[in-house]
């Protein structure tokens, strides 16, 4: 009994082979003296975005003990201006661990980040080792089981790319015991309400795909538990479940409605999902080629997030076909993993998976983080068994413990060995595109912009155009930014339907996939209210733009010149002249609303994208944008002064001329409200993306423009109700069990 006592349990066992695994594995990038941020998407935008959320923390705590709480909801710094959570949820801005971002200043900003990284994955092991012990799986044989979910192909090639990811792998498992609770005792599930709202607050994304999949599950589940003709039973079983959810919903509604607000207001909203439904092509199976590849290599990585089934996990697929063979094994519980594998078998391999995990959007493989834990279970299970299960009758297996500590060691093993391939050269080679860890230091996110004097003390409010800083992903790194740079590219703005369409019909080419930039153009960048713009590349000297200073970056020079036609970040225009501009060079209303729908529905290298790709010819849109730059620079109509930003309000002093048109170059995104000298009035749109305020008398007049979004109102309200009812259920249930207690 000692020498048992002596050996770890599965939590204890988990974290030592945890950290086995993950000095081992990753040894392979740092070794190589490369961090654990992906070169494009990781670098670009993730931790952009983690840096963002400790500057946002640490300005919200600063003006909290100044006495002037401040809660910044809008945000100009994020592209042209993005609603600050609808714009950052996806890469996650609500994430409760992200909190601990705070800590992340100058040099610290990269340590925390990989803290967070190991956190995270730490905390999946852990409830999926929860979740098994909710099942009866109680050995040990979970640690290795964790292991497999936590070290999939979902986070090694997914995750490491896509920061935020790794959050679904630590909520699915709450999901699954939540609804394992309602099941089994017909009661609320706190479980289900705190891990349905802690995926709400991380994104809403990958909470729908595990939405999908918990419905599935609570279905085979309760038709195990209630039988095949119990309806009724399966039927209150499922609405005591989503009871749970939506309480989980209406907690995350302050994060959650605004996300989703945006996200149905952008491009990337998708499809007609009817159309994706009656596709009959989509119903018909095709060869998961990552799949087979990721089966057959066993030990061999592919870079797909279905890869990482190790050997261990073949083994033991292979031992749940022959335990009947051998032992005396529960009939309902294989039922129910012979239902989850035929159907996570038969989803893999159907094209209309993909699009229904994805909202109709495109279609990928990123939900199977579901097909990990169901093999990672099916692992767990089969030591149990090869350990523990009585022998069929007249069946004899000799060292069967020592064949399951045996397939038990493959796993850390084979996981390392997957990762040094993956990683470094001997295998895939991937760690060529990770940025170096010298590059990771308390500048790896300034800017040229920074170092230029005369940007950083011109008061003025304006917006810089800078060309890319770093070739790693193509994109300019601050193009639009307003007043520097926190890190945040003009790529956020794709959250804005309205900057997407217009930089479409703005591209030098027939498409673009999301917002590239302003493209140079003069008078595009003019109307953005772009004052100067720096580059370290002499064929993107503007001509006439005159040189102010050349600054030294990271020991390249950046050369700085002031936009000679630059007239603010707001002006005014004829209201007549521009309509009769755009009658010239676009067409009738009809012709200008059929311009803009060719401008949001084109999109470019992404095939799984089935979005109408007519060519577009932006040629017109661009020659009517230099007409308008042109008609405001030879016969201005106003003009706009002391124009500040503070507190989500844009405040300036308008002069107008009669029939003229005040433009501000921030986008519409349907949450602003306006005032002149204190006067609610309307917001139009003005070519497209900006927005402006028609019919102002002629005059002097004081105007303001604030963000103040229903979706967030909607999202507060929602929260507030979610909490109480939250509230209301546990002092119920506390009440109730000291009532049991005294009888």
């Amino acid at each position: 009994m000692k020498d048992k006592k002596l050996i770890p349990g599965p939590r204890v066992l988990y974290t030592l082979l945890f950290l086995l695994v993950s000095l081992g594995g990753f040894a392979a990038l740092a070794l190589h003296g490369k961090s654990l941020i992906w070169e494009v998407d990781g670098f670009g935008q993730y931790y952009p975005v983690f840096c963002y959320i400790g500057d946002y923390i640490r300005d919200f705590l600063n003006s909290l003990l100044a006495g002037q709480p401040c809660l910044k909801t809008f945000d100009l710094s994020i592209g042209m201006g993005e609603d600050v959570i609808g714009s950052l949820n996806y890469y996650g801005f609500g994430d409760p661990l992200n909190l601990l971002a705070v800590f992340a200043v100058g040099g610290a900003a990269y340590p925390m980040y990989v803290l967070l990284f190991f956190l995270r994955l730490y905390l999946a092991g852990q409830a999926f080792i929860a979740y098994a012990r909710k099942m009866g799986l109680r050995s040990r044989a979970a640690a290795f089981g964790a292991l497999c979910y936590v070290f999939s192909g979902f986070t090694l090639v997914g995750a490491v790319s896509y920061y935020e990811w790794l959050s679904v792998l630590i909520y699915f498992p709450l999901l699954l015991i939540g609804c394992e609770e309602t099941i089994r005792t017909g009661r609320f599930s706190f479980t289900m309400a705190l891990g349905t709202a802690y995926g709400a607050l991380t994104g809403f994304y990958y909470l729908y795909m595990s939405s999908l999949v918990l419905a599935a599950y609570a279905l085979i589940r309760l038709f195990s538990r209630c039988g095949a003709r119990s309806f009724g039973c399966v039927l209150v079983g499922c609405l005591r479940c989503l009871g749970g959810y939506l309480t989980g919903i209406l907690l995350a509604s302050p994060i959650l409605v605004p996300a989703l607000d945006a996200f149905l207001k952008s491009q990337r909203a998708g499809q007609s999902p009817m159309k994706v439904l009656l596709d009959w092509h989509n119903y018909i199976p095709v060869l998961n080629k990552d799949l087979i590849k990721s089966v057959l290599g066993l030990l061999y990585p592919t870079d797909a997030y279905i890869s990482g089934i190790t050997v261990s996990e073949v083994l033991a697929v292979l031992l749940f076909l022959a335990m009947p063979l051998f032992f005396c094994v529960s009939k309902r519980i294989r039922r129910q993993f012979w239902a989850a594998s035929i159907l996570a078998l038969t989803a893999l391999h159907l094209p209309i998976t993909g699009y229904l995990f994805n909202a109709f959007g495109e279609t990928n493989d990123r939900w199977v983080f579901a097909v990990h834990m169901l093999l990672a279970l099916l692992l767990t299970y089969a030591l149990e068994v090869l350990v523990s299960a009585p022998l069929s009758e007249g069946t004899e297996l000799p060292y069967r413990r020592v064949l399951a500590a045996t397939a038990a060691a493959l796993v850390p093993v084979n996981l390392v060995l997957v990762m040094w391939l993956l990683y470094s050269p001997a295998g895939l080679n991937w760690q060529e595109e990770f940025i170096d860890l010298s590059a990771m230091g308390a500048s790896a996110m300034s800017s040229p912009v920074t170092a230029s004097r005369t940007i950083t003390e011109d008061d003025e409010l304006f917006r810089v155009a800078v060309t890319s800083i770093r070739a790693a992903n193509g994109r300019p790194e601050n193009v639009a930014m307003l007043n520097g740079y926190n890190g945040l590219t003009y790529w956020f703005s794709i959250v804005n339907a309205n900057t997407q369409a217009y930089n479409n019909l703005n591209a030098d080419v027939a498409y673009r996939w999301r917002s590239y930039g302003l493209n140079g153009q003069i008078s595009a960048e003019t109307l953005a209210g772009v004052k100067y713009v720096m580059t370290n590349d002499p064929a993107h000297i503007p001509a006439g733009y005159p040189h102010v200073e050349t600054v030294d970056f990271e020991g390249i020079p950046w050369q700085v010149y002031e936009n000679p036609y630059y007239d603010g970040l707001a002006y005014v225009r004829s209201e007549a002249v521009a309509a009769a501009l755009r009658e010239t060079f676009i067409g009738d209303e009809a012709a200008w609303e059929a311009l803009k729908e060719t401008g949001l529905n084109n999109d470019i290298d992404n095939p799984g994208r089935a979005t109408d790709k007519t060519p577009i010819d932006g040629s017109a849109f661009r020659r009517y944008l230099d007409a308008v730059l042109g008609e405001r620079l030879n016969s201005p109509c106003g003009s706009v002064s002391n124009l500040t930003w503070e507190h989500g309000c844009l405040t300036m002093t308008v002069v107008i001329e009669e029939g003229g048109e005040l433009v501000v170059a921030v986008p519409d995104s349907g949450g602003w409200q306006a005032e002149v000298d204190g006067k609610a009035w309307e917001i139009s749109s003005a070519d497209i993306r900006d927005m402006s305020l028609k019919g102002i008398p002629a005059g002097v007049h004081t105007v303001t423009l604030t963000c103040r979004s229903a979706a967030r109102r909607l999202g507060l309200g929602l929260g507030l109700g979610g909490l109480l009812l939250l509230i209301g259920l546990a002092v119920k249930k506390r009440t109730g069990s000291s009532r049991k207690t005294g009888s």
